[in-house]
């Protein structure tokens, strides 16, 4: 996945900028995510003092990429599609209770205790923006430029867990969100230097979006002994609210563009599987880290 990412920005840039008349730009993004996903926790079983150890699910710094185009007149129009595709892995060794549901219902008895356990959490985030702005010039080089538009698109994520004892179990859950709504937002730009063709600013961006969408969750758990659980009536439809900042620098000759900025999505509430410890989830999924992008 990590090589489509450079092959794609690769020949991107190996093109010409300049389409009937359209600027193009890509941003290669590099973004860690964030979701406050405990599964499973590490009862040390000591006495007289016991204690816990609650096992999260740390994700790494991720590539990712977000082309686009844009008109330019006295208005103009945006539409850009950006994806990244996470994975995490994380493993515990002791007496384990698990925090998802289907495993925890696989137990044979309350007080049985799993020996060893493995998690795989995967993120695939695939969204496309459609703005209309306007940019005005509020004093000397400083500009705002206001936007409206859509945000739609989907993020799946999966759960693969394992647990292992005298009773063993292997769950995946499902927690598919797909959504359209509208967005808006402001972006501002003040000017650091200018000499002939050459300007150096810093820039920043903040929008909101209100999505209309659906959930698609599941939990199925298999068991040995062989058993198999079900987690049943846990999609929904209702709205999902993003908030997207960002704030760095842009350096331009001419008609060409080089940004470094910070960015950060906020996705609210995106985490709706059920589990043991803390019933339904309602976790936020956020998406931070640099964006290097080329316009033209």
């Amino acid at each position: 996945m990590r090589h489509i990412h450079r092959l794609i920005i690769a020949a991107t840039l190996l093109v010409s900028c300049n389409v009937f008349a359209w600027d193009v730009f890509i941003d290669g993004v590099d973004w860690r995510i964030t979701e406050t996903d405990d599964w499973a926790y590490v009862n040390s079983e000591t006495l007289p003092q016991q204690t816990i150890a609650y096992q999260t699910i740390d994700f790494s710094y991720t590539p990712g990429f977000r082309i686009g185009t844009i008109y330019r007149s006295t208005w103009d129009a945006l539409l850009s599609y950006t994806r990244v595709y996470a994975t995490a892995n994380e493993s515990a060794v002791g007496n384990i209770q698990p925090a998802f549901l289907g495993s925890v219902n696989a137990k044979p008895s309350t007080s049985y205790l799993y020996q060893s356990g493995q998690v795989r959490q995967t993120v695939d985030y695939n969204i496309v923006d459609l703005n209309v702005g306007k940019q005005f010039h509020l004093a000397g080089a400083f500009m705002v430029h206001p936007i409206v538009g859509l945000m739609g698109g989907w993020i799946n994520q999966a759960f693969y867990a394992s647990y292992q004892g005298s009773t063993s179990s292997q769950e995946k859950i499902v927690n598919n969100f797909a959504g359209l709504g509208p967005k808006a937002g402001m972006d501002i730009t003040i000017g650091l230097y200018h000499y002939h063709d050459d300007e150096v600013s810093l820039i920043g961006t903040f929008a909101a979006s209100y999505l209309l969408g659906h959930w698609n969750v599941s939990d199925v758990t298999t068991v040995v002994p062989p058993q198999t659980i079900v987690i049943d009536g846990i999609s929904r439809s209702m709205g999902a609210l993003t908030l997207q900042g960002g704030m760095g620098f842009q350096v331009q000759h001419k008609n060409i563009a080089i940004k470094l900025v910070y960015e950060i999505n906020d996705w609210f509430d995106q985490a709706q599987f059920f589990d043991n410890d803390t019933g339904a989830h309602n976790n936020d999924l956020i998406l931070q880290g640099l964006t290097l992008g080329i316009s033209c």
